[in-house]
């Protein structure tokens, strides 16, 4: 609809040949893809938030790092001719951890640091506690969930750049997949 009301792909006669041709190509796209990965997207959020939420029930106790190792993960490289691309290689650094602990009388080994995507998004704007002494052999605290001490992390809580990322593209495709609906919808009707 256009600021004096009236909308072009809904007259009698479309305004002009390109407003015919988009309207016709949006009565022509199905809207159930976009509400099943709304909601695909919605769910991924809520489980990361049950994830994090489930961290703070884990049972505390004292570990040890074996193995602490700041990771370059190479993302995109110097593809000649391709444009678009960058030139130079591009890097992104992940954490990469081993660490030993005692949990129900068994000697465990874990790698998880927190319930979330990746770790720069459990603690997006600064070092978690556990990496200001990270340093092979470092003493640190692990939290394990009670019952099944083979599920540690380092971190406790939720992974909130991820859930907002996750909800706010899942709200959008639903929100997309609704206005599709509505505009098929008073096609339909004014096509009788």
């Amino acid at each position: 609809m256009n600021p004096f009301g009236v909308d072009r792909c809904h007259a009698r006669v479309p305004a002009t040949f390109f407003d015919a041709r988009i309207c016709g190509m949006i009565d022509s796209i199905s809207r159930r893809p976009f509400r099943f990965l709304g909601m695909l997207f919605l769910a991924a959020a809520t489980l990361l938030v049950l994830l994090g939420a489930w961290t703070f029930t884990f049972t505390e106790t004292r570990g040890e790092l074996i193995e602490f190792a700041d990771a370059d993960m190479m993302m995109s490289g110097g593809y000649s001719g391709v444009p678009f691309v960058h030139r130079r290689s591009s890097h992104t650094s992940t954490l990469a951890v081993t660490y030993r602990y005692r949990a129900e009388g068994n000697q465990m080994t874990g790698t998880r640091i927190g319930m979330g995507l990746a770790p720069w998004t459990l603690s997006p704007f600064g070092q978690m506690r556990w990496e200001r002494y990270a340093r092979t052999g470092a003493e640190l605290t692990v939290y394990h969930a009670p019952g099944l001490p083979g599920i540690s992390v380092l971190h406790r809580g939720l992974d909130v750049v991820s859930i907002v990322i996750l909800a706010v593209v899942g709200i959008s495709l639903l929100k997309f997949s609704a206005w599709l609906a509505r505009h098929q919808h008073l096609n339909s009707d004014s096509d009788r």
